[in-house]
């Protein structure tokens, strides 16, 4: 069922398969709420938007074909509709919300004003930048590396491994 058109028909548009599996009743809610297909319908544009690739002829943006075997969980076939459109589904205060991966203009534009600290006292204000700490990648967390392993040409017995080392690492600390 496409609420954009109000027919019922076979599609490739993931975002309307999202809402046919939604909408079983053996997969999800037999209702839909009017919110809930008008975001439905604005992913389901989003997937019907015109591409070429490679300078081939235009198909639609994101496509899909589903089959679920019999106990499949719901929030499986969700996961795969919502990945093959690129974009993410929720259900949060008893409503579905989806959304397909496509380019948002954004809602506002930030300055360096944005980006600063204010403190005020009174009638006086003073302003810094921010400070940002990133967190770091698991692999920038060790030194060394000291691998064991039961080697099977040594009949299974416990080798160890040259170790691996983060030169760069070691030399900060």
């Amino acid at each position: 069922y496409d609420p954009r058109t109000g027919q019922t028909t076979w599609t490739e548009n993931p975002a309307l398969m999202l809402r046919h599996v939604y909408a079983h009743p053996k997969f999800g809610k037999a209702t839909i709420t009017a919110a809930e297909d008008a975001r439905i319908a604005v992913a389901a544009n989003a997937c019907d938007t015109s591409t070429s690739y490679g300078g081939a002829a235009a198909v639609a943006l994101y496509r899909a074909s589903l089959v679920l075997p019999f106990g499949t969980a719901t929030r499986s076939a969700l996961d795969d509709l919502a990945q093959a459109m690129a974009g993410s589904w929720a259900f949060a205060g008893g409503e579905l919300y989806c959304k397909a991966g496509v380019y948002t203009a954004p809602v506002m534009s930030l300055g360096d004003a944005d980006l600063a600290v204010i403190q005020r006292d009174g009638a006086a204000e003073t302003q810094r930048p921010i400070a940002i700490s990133v967190h770091k990648e698991r692999a920038q967390k060790f030194n060394t590396v000291k691998v064991k392993m039961w080697d099977q040409g040594q009949d299974y017995k416990e080798v160890s491994l040259t170790p691996l080392t983060g030169a760069a690492l070691l030399a900060r600390d």
